[in-house]
């Protein structure tokens, strides 16, 4: 049996579950399979499920009892329940009542469609063992279907603390924090004295706004879990989850967060791209490479821009990576939201643009000249399309964008010169008439050091 010093953290960990028999087991397996010298304490808090659930849970418990459970965990408990509850953050708040937790001890929920991938807990206990001010983390958002396949990797968001605390964090104005893949420790909990069980839809929302009162968010550039996307989700009703999220808010905090989402339009809409200043910074745990000491860093990185870093062995500066920015040729995809289905660019995100003419123009804004590997996303909802990419009036590359339909992202990567300041990068499509056919969703240039 693995020894746990007072030291170690206990990771403490719930599903709430209701009638969710189709995926519980992939939920179980992939919390009880996370291997590392920690102890876990799992906890599935049942609603009353008819479906075949509860058999389940008995089979897990019976089997991990006899440690003839298919998991490599060491140190793992497991233990369930099943009565009548409010909700699923009722729920939540029930099943952490279970455990008796110390200060440093990490806590996550996991809905029982979703997985946590391989390695996460590791890597958590890696993060906040070698930096002891992480009180709160999250990954990146990583998509897969009912039936386990992996979708689309969203890249790292990261949250500044002061717009957490406001909550712009709805998907309305700024992007949501995924619940899958966040964790922090027991003290905060206690703090905020846990989730508010009366919620229904946004009590995660409303978890991450109480958090950021009292400490950062840490943003690291790997996905944690996946959230499975299907149909019956709760999360698919996205105006009752707006109504839940404005309810929190009375007259008085309504007008303050009225001015909040103007002032951060109104630092979104300058022209000097991610120069605009600190106040929408954002904390970051970026990989440094194999070859360093400690090879993860903390980075403050402005909110929708860079989402990655390098390290210069030389000057010790952090590069970051560029975004592009659409100069003409699109037009933005106005409302868009992870829990939007009502029509077909719901999951696309925002910022993600149709391509209105034949060709887009893209700009990056460098701090020095250096050679890029740069990198634009697309989708092609229609035939393959022939295209150009030029900058100064020089070609570039040419290629062919395939047909990818709304399942899968189109990539576009080539190696290109920037200089110091603005660069404007043109990508010309033949035989390209403006009829929105052609999605662009993001492009990042990456400094070849």
């Amino acid at each position: 049996m693995l020894e746990i010093d007072s030291q170690t953290p206990v990771f403490y960990v719930v599903t709430p579950v209701f009638n969710g028999a189709s995926f519980i087991d992939d939920a179980i397996f992939s919390i009880i399979n996370q291997r590392g010298p920690f102890k876990i304490c799992y906890h599935i808090q049942d609603g009353g499920s008819t479906d075949g659930t509860i058999d389940k849970l008995k089979n897990w418990k019976k089997n991990i009892d006899l440690q003839r459970a298919p998991g490599r965990n060491a140190c793992l408990e497991f233990s369930y329940s099943t009565q009548q509850d409010n909700g699923m953050y009722d729920a939540i708040g029930q099943a952490f009542l279970n455990f008796s937790m110390r200060d440093n001890d990490v806590m996550t929920w996991i809905n029982a469609d979703d997985t946590a991938v391989d390695g996460a807990f590791y890597h958590v206990y890696r993060q906040i063992m070698s930096h002891p001010e992480i009180k709160l983390l999250t990954g990146c958002s990583y998509e897969m279907d009912e039936y386990g396949m992996l979708g689309k990797l969203h890249s790292m968001v990261v949250y500044p603390t002061a717009s957490l605390a406001q909550g712009l964090h709805d998907g309305r104005c700024m992007k949501f924090v995924s619940q899958e893949g966040t964790f922090w420790q027991a003290q905060l909990w206690n703090l905020v004295k846990g989730v508010n069980k009366n919620l229904k839809l946004a009590g995660d929302y409303d978890l991450w706004r109480r958090f950021a009162e009292h400490t950062d968010m840490y943003s690291v550039d790997l996905p944690l879990c996946t959230r499975r996307v299907h149909s019956g989700q709760l999360s698919r009703d996205i105006e009752k989850y707006y109504h839940e999220v404005d309810s929190l808010f009375d007259s008085h905090e309504q007008i303050a967060l009225t001015e909040a989402r103007q002032d951060y339009q109104t630092w979104r809409a300058r022209s000097d791209g991610w120069h605009r200043g600190e106040q929408y910074n954002g904390k970051a745990l970026l990989y440094l490479g194999a070859n360093q000491e400690n090879n993860w860093q903390v980075v403050n990185i402005p909110y929708e821009c860079p989402q990655n870093a390098a390290i210069r062995s030389d000057a010790k500066a952090v590069i970051f990576n560029l975004p592009a920015t659409v100069v003409s040729g699109g037009r933005e995809i106005m409302y868009s939201s992870p829990f939007s289905f009502s029509n077909s660019y719901g999951y696309f995100g925002l910022g993600c643009y149709h391509v209105t003419a034949n060709q887009l123009i893209l700009a990056f804004e460098a701090r020095a000249s250096n050679i890029f590997s740069m990198t634009l996303f697309f989708r092609n909802l229609a035939q393959m399309r022939n295209y150009t990419i030029s900058k100064e009036g020089e070609d570039v590359y040419r290629g062919e964008l395939p047909p990818s339909g709304h399942e899968r992202d189109c990539m576009i990567a080539v190696d290109i010169k920037l200089t110091e300041g603005a660069n404007q990068i043109f990508v010309k499509f033949g035989t390209h008439s403006p009829d929105q056919s052609i999605i662009f969703l993001k492009g990042e240039a990456s400094p070849i050091l």
